[in-house]
């Protein structure tokens, strides 16, 4: 389609009427006519500067979109020869041979200067400046009789490659006869490139002609003539015209303002494959931050479209500011030269919104088994790589094979293909691919809307996943290199499986530990603790394992027993010990820099999270505590009365580790725990504060305070900030320690290491368990990370108390089990307020479900009443049958968990684990299996407690 308009003023010289063409009337070639001169409005040899831009606009929007463009020199009888040369010569030196350009260098000629030797002595002139700087590309040359006597052209070609001519028709006008000169220089092999044409009469007027229109798109289509409609709007050939006057560039897919014209034009170009890719479902938001304007768009090389609401009937939403297709990257080389290739920063490409990209990475495909690994990394640069125990050569074995498809058209793209059908179940050339020292992004196609295994994320973090309609996923990160294992399954335990023949194999709990757990935040004294241990039993409810939180602590401080209240409650863990019960305690990783166990890890050399540089470190704050003055550890604000310091469970030397296993032993000797629970570990500081890295006063508080702006600001305000960071934010280090923190005895920042720190904590906990208790017992933590479930279990944190609650810890048993943590559970009855005013028939169904949970723990929070199974009868005896059924089915869930640590795999699982051919079965969030036999349905609404 041309993107002509009245005097050549056009408002589709832009790249929204490019998309709109190409996008909503399947075009794969817009026109672009320039004018050599005009009465009114300018042209080349007028207004060169002004037209110059507006056609580069238009160039350089097809290329972004993969079309190609016809750069016209619009003259009719004279064919302004000088203005020509220059023209061209302008053209063809900034593009060169683009393959989306095609050079027409005179659209019609007539008259004295427009017989066809004049044509040859004009093109013998231009077409050498053309093939000066594009020596391939296609150009394109007028016919007499205003480009309809292609049959003159066909006696004498030019002698040139990659010549076309021009014929132009008006339906209305141009029957036979002119399809009759056109199969004169078909049959003499000359190529015809229909330049114009309309479904009207040359004055451009009159009404449409369909019947002739047809004759002529079958006789093209017969003869594979290229063909491109005039035009998208001219005044002075209104009828001719696809869209109504004024129609501005975002509307022209809107059918309400096409002709009669328009209208059928539309409707042929529809039904032709014109090889067009263009799915609005499968764009990439180029500006997934909040605040997205066009200005905003535009400026960083994208393209806006405030029409994307409107695209689909049913209302699904897609950015309006999106990547052009052409974003990523290129390989110079045969993609399939190597299982190792580089491949380049694309010259198509815009640029990363979030700072200057790799100019060259390294792309590494190795098959590791029936599955595949992809590594993608800057060429020559050491980026982050975490410190986690993984395989990145496990052999997995199939009855499928997954097989790596690599191609490099636009941009590089690879594509992993089931071996069995053929089908892609990842596939990068929807584009997108970014690589900035700060902001990766990877995107795909995928073959299915079912996704199931994204985690939850408490704190802010350093990556994101989000999906699209197309469906097609998106992946971003924001530090470290892009590591890709492939799985071919081919059910979905097997995939399960074959993950933890990388990250590894889960923890087997002590046999005790998946019985029934209580606890709460506000036991105040260890006779509460009696009490509510007796008021449990007093049900006869099978119960296992009483907790203590924070509340056991002399003033919130690890390793210690408060005297006062506490005092006895080493003797009371002896009494549950002889009653075959068992214990288990809370240990936060803050530890208060002004008593014994901080003493002791600085005595035997135990790291700490620290500032950078000494000159970072707030003195005021610092000075306070002899056992920190000069040092670097960074304090900040937890549960404690003083400040604390955060161990560095990252240590290489081990050091830390040791101090923290022989904390654990020291203090068992005081209460003989069973089991360890370890919360507060993203890690978790309280009010994080943030500052001007230029001020002088950094600690304006006694709170922890971060720079978020000045010389300092790198790591704390990257230039982007994550779904979780912004959701959880403002700021990345909002309720944690400063991301400009240095980790591993001073090696890293905690920018790289803070997802993490609760997986090393874990690590370190898991020794202490073992050495310090000498049995297997458990580890519970709150934050995770990929091989987690190696060294303990989880517990989905601090959840709401509410029906909609109960529901989502349904979906996030089953997740933490796909993520190798199946030892998993969460808050029965739920932690946090508001409750509900039938909170006793949600605790009443809470603990029902709690029963299926692999860890089963009823907690609640401070302020809140009562809420263990002895408070209400009717969720006692609810509890004691759940309960009943539970132990009497223990064999089979440790049989389960033993399997899983032997031979990987889930616990529970989703139900569609066990039938992945019922399609019925994929959207069943609110049930699922207890292995291949045991199916758990749940109440998860409120019903009348009489009929209970």
């Amino acid at each position: 389609m041309s993107l002509f308009e009245q005097d050549y003023i056009s408002n589709y010289n832009n790249e929204v009427s490019v998309y709109q063409v190409k996008c909503n009337w399947n075009s794969n070639v817009i026109r672009a006519p320039t004018a050599p001169t005009t009465s009114c409005c300018g042209g080349w040899t007028q207004t060169k500067d002004r037209d110059y831009t507006r056609l580069k606009t238009v160039i350089d929007a097809a290329i972004t979109h993969g079309i190609y463009v016809i750069v016209d020199w619009h003259a009719f009888g004279d064919n302004q020869l000088e203005g020509a040369k220059d023209f061209f010569a302008n053209i063809s030196t900034t593009y060169g041979s683009s393959p989306n350009i095609l050079y027409e260098i005179w659209n019609e000629p007539d008259g004295a200067n427009g017989t066809w030797p004049d044509i040859k002595a004009y093109a013998q002139q231009i077409i050498p400046i053309i093939r000066a700087n594009a020596p391939n590309s296609i150009i394109i040359v007028g016919t007499p009789d205003y480009s309809q006597r292609v049959d003159q052209a066909s006696q004498d070609p030019l002698n040139f490659p990659n010549i076309a001519y021009t014929l132009h028709y008006y339906a209305a006008t141009h029957k036979q006869g002119l399809r009759d000169i056109a199969l004169i220089a078909i049959n003499a092999s000359l190529p015809i490139f229909i330049t114009e044409y309309g479904t009207v009469t040359a004055s451009g007027g009159n009404p449409v002609d369909p019947v002739s229109s047809w004759e002529w798109w079958e006789f093209n289509d017969q003869y594979k003539l290229s063909y491109v409609n005039w035009a998208i709007y001219s005044k002075a050939e209104g009828d001719a015209a696809c869209c109504l006057a004024d129609t501005p560039p975002n509307m022209i897919g809107d059918p309400s303002v096409w002709t009669p014209n328009g209208k059928l034009v539309h409707k042929k170009m529809m039904m032709t494959d014109q090889g067009i890719t263009c799915n609005p479902l499968d764009r990439i938001d180029c500006h997934p931050e909040p605040g997205a304007t066009q200005d905003a768009c535009t400026a960083r090389g994208c393209i806006f479209d405030t029409n994307a609401a409107t695209l689909l009937d049913n209302g699904i939403g897609f950015p309006w500011c999106y990547f052009p297709k052409t974003t990523g990257y290129i390989s110079e080389v045969n993609v399939n030269s190597s299982n190792s290739i580089t491949i380049k920063k694309s010259s198509a490409s815009i640029k990363n919104p979030y700072g200057q990209d790799y100019d060259e990475l390294v792309f590494q495909s190795n098959s590791i088994g029936s599955g595949i690994y992809v590594s993608i990394t800057p060429k020559g640069v050491t980026r982050y790589r975490p410190p986690v125990p993984i395989t990145t050569n496990p052999q997995i074995s199939s009855s499928d094979t997954l097989n790596i498809i690599k191609k490099n058209d636009s941009i590089f793209s690879f594509a992993i293909q089931r071996n069995s059908t053929g089908a892609n179940i990842w596939d990068t050339s929807i584009g997108g691919l970014l690589f900035s020292d700060k902001f990766l992004q990877i995107a795909s196609y995928l073959p299915s809307d079912k996704i199931y295994g994204f985690g939850d994320h408490w704190q802010s973090t350093l990556k994101e996943v989000t999906l699209g309609p197309g469906p097609h996923l998106i992946y971003r990160t924001i530090g470290g290199q892009l590591e890709i294992f492939f799985f071919p399954g081919p059910t979905p335990e097997q995939v399960i499986q074959q993950y933890q023949q990388v990250i590894g194999k889960p923890f087997m709990p002590s046999y005790w530990a998946l019985g029934f757990h209580l606890c709460r935040y506000g036991y105040n004294s260890t006779s509460a603790v009696e009490q509510v241990v007796n008021r449990t039993r007093s049900y006869n409810i099978p119960f296992d394992t009483q907790w203590a939180d924070i509340n056991y602590m002399d003033r919130y401080k690890d390793f210690t027993l408060d005297p006062t209240s506490w005092g006895d409650f080493g003797n009371y863990t002896n009494y549950l010990h002889q009653q075959g019960m068992h214990v288990m305690l809370i240990t936060d990783p803050a530890v208060e820099v002004d008593y014994a166990s901080f003493q002791r890890g600085l005595q035997q050399n135990a790291s700490f999270i620290e500032w950078p540089r000494q000159d970072m470190v707030p003195q005021s704050i610092q000075n306070q505590y002899p056992l920190c003055n000069g040092t670097k550890i960074m304090l900040g604000v937890a549960w404690p009365d003083k400040h604390v310091a955060f161990p560095d469970f990252l240590d290489p030397t081990g050091q830390t580790t040791q101090w923290w296993v022989n904390e654990f032993a020291t203090f068992r000797q005081i209460v003989a725990f069973d089991g360890i629970w370890i919360d507060m570990n993203e890690p978790s500081n309280f009010n994080t504060q943030f500052y001007n890295s230029t001020t002088k006063d950094k600690s304006p508080s006694q709170y922890l305070s971060c720079p978020i702006s000045g010389p300092d600001s790198e790591y704390d305000a990257p230039p982007y900030l994550t779904w979780s960071g912004d959701y959880n934010g403002p700021h990345l280090a909002t309720g944690t320690v400063c991301m400009c923190a240095v980790t591993t005895r001073g090696t890293q920042k905690h920018y790289d290491t803070h997802n993490l720190y609760g997986w090393s904590e874990m690590v370190a906990t898991a020794q202490a368990q073992y050495k310090g208790i000498g049995k297997r017992g458990a580890v519970i933590s709150r934050s995770t990370f990929p091989s987690s479930g190696v060294y303990g279990g989880h517990w989905t944190g601090d959840a709401p108390t509410s029906w909609d609650s109960m529901k989502a810890s349904v979906i996030a048993i089953q997740e933490f089990n796909m993520f190798g943590i199946p030892f998993v559970g969460a808050d029965v009855c739920g932690f946090l307020a508001p409750k509900p005013a039938d909170r006793e028939e949600l605790c009443l169904r809470w603990q029902q479900l709690g029963a299926f949970y692999p860890f089963f723990r009823n907690h609640n929070d401070l302020t809140n009443p009562d809420q263990d199974p002895g408070i209400w009868p009717s969720v006692a005896e609810a509890t004691r049958k759940a309960n009943l059924f539970r132990y009497r089915h223990l064999p089979y869930l440790y049989s389960l968990l033993f399997n899983a640590s032997l031979n990987a795999g889930t616990v529970a699982r989703p139900v569609f684990f066990e039938f992945p051919k019922d399609p019925s079965t994929y959207e069943l969030s609110l049930q699922y299996m207890w292995g291949p036999a045991l199916m758990i349905i749940p109440v998860t609404d409120p019903v009348c407690l009489e009929f209970l």
